[in-house]
């Protein structure tokens, strides 16, 4: 049989914590971190994550002026969870 599982009943505290580092000066960032992500449920614990992510610069050209293109790489690892993502946008 199902059971309503009611959330966000009290207040949670979740801790962040994260580095950068700019390897190619304009070129190349890098960057990791970790967060505590709290159970949502009673009797449920919560999870630590892993980040990571890289910026490369791309180039440059003009669109309203002189701007530099990025692509990015991220990632996001904990217990039966992992994501990633790819994007492109602009160096700032």
């Amino acid at each position: 049989m199902r059971s309503l599982q009611p959330s966000g009943r009290h207040v949670v505290i979740g801790l962040r914590g994260g580095l950068e580092y700019e390897w190619l000066p304009g070129r190349l960032r890098v960057r990791a971190g970790a967060y505590w992500e709290p159970g949502r449920f009673e009797d449920v614990g919560g999870r630590l994550h892993e980040t990571f992510g890289i910026d490369l610069r791309i180039g440059q050209f003009h669109l309203w002026g002189p701007r530099r293109g990025r692509l990015s790489l991220t990632s996001d690892v904990a217990s039966r969870y992992r994501n990633g993502g790819i994007s492109i946008g602009f160096w700032h």
